[in-house]
């Protein structure tokens, strides 16, 4: 393999990202949406600053990404993992304020990070490097679709359609579709709940309902999301989310449980990421009334802009 030059200064920034749907169904073969998270950041560096601490602990998580990578013939055939080594002996480290633990893509900006700098070639087919990621990314979480980090990567909105394509070149008509995030004030991590869900999906009885009512629902979020079809967005979104109550209540932290049974609110919701804390996903169609019933939960939704 020809090593292209990889670039030891580079310190190009990548956002976290939200995936709107397809948590969990995704790697079951339904289609997903992820788009980029502007509020958050993070890039390599080896610039000096005051949190030596946070910097040295950095460092060490990225020394055992490397020990993973040496071990995964596939991952590190595209990774340049002598340079890695000599890059983290100088102090490498992931200048980040991605919060871990809250859905928003901190292993992915990580993994994105890391291609980026130190890619043995670029990778120019989608599917491609979405493998490639999905390999990357396994060591957080056990399992991964890669979506995530090809988000970060790119800076653009993904779908995975209906027939596993990845496509970034689209229009999302979502008219008067408003997208916020709630704080749990919870960090969640991934793997064991990951783990927990496919054990669940083991029960012939769980997976069937998953796969047969579920996937199609994610589906059809998606589809009516991009085509701007509030109406019916918003009653597969209630489904969607009751299903979520129901079935994965474990990734619901339990003082949200009643605002996601609530029948008369304005407004869904839907866990984020892996779900267990961090944020949480809501989509409403009125924005004050939405605004009103928040003030009087004492709660400070963060409304998304219209950036994607």
């Amino acid at each position: 393999m020809v090593h292209q030059a990889y670039n030891m200064e580079s310190n190009t920034c990548f956002y976290g990202k939200l995936m709107l749907f397809g948590e969990y169904s995704v790697v079951r073969g339904s289609m997903a949406l992820v788009i980029p998270y502007t509020n958050v950041s993070a890039c390599l560096s080896f610039e000096n600053k005051n949190d030596l601490q946070m910097q040295q602990q950095s460092n060490y998580e990225l020394r055992k990404f490397y020990k993973y990578l040496k071990i995964n013939k596939f991952a590190s055939s595209y990774i340049h993992l002598d340079a890695f080594f000599e890059a983290l002996k100088k102090g490498l480290y992931l200048q980040s304020n991605v919060p871990s633990g809250y859905g928003v893509g901190s292993s992915g900006v990580l993994v994105a990070a890391v291609y980026q700098r130190f890619k043995t070639k670029k990778i120019l087919d989608y599917v491609a490097l979405k493998t490639l990621f999905s390999s990357m990314e396994s060591f957080f979480h056990g399992n991964s679709s890669g979506i995530d980090p090809l988000t970060s990567y790119l800076n653009v909105p993904v779908l995975v359609d209906a027939d596993k394509q990845v496509r970034i070149s689209f229009s999302i008509g979502k008219k008067d579709i408003n997208v916020f995030l709630i704080d749990t004030k919870i960090k969640s991590k991934t793997a064991p709940l990951v783990n927990s869900f496919l054990q669940k999906l083991e029960n012939d009885y769980f997976n069937k309902n998953f796969c047969d009512f579920y996937i199609p629902c994610v589906n059809n979020c998606i589809t009516h999301f991009i085509a701007g079809n509030n109406v019916q967005f918003m009653e597969t979104m209630q489904q969607l989310s009751e299903w979520q109550l129901e079935h994965m209540k474990p990734m619901i932290p339990d003082r949200f449980q009643a605002l996601f049974a609530e029948k008369e609110k304005p407004f869904q919701l839907k866990i984020c990421g892996s779900g267990g804390g961090g944020f949480l996903l809501g989509f409403t169609t009125d924005l004050l009334k939405t605004q009103v019933f928040f003030e009087d939960e004492n709660t400070q939704p963060i409304f998304l802009s219209e950036s994607y």
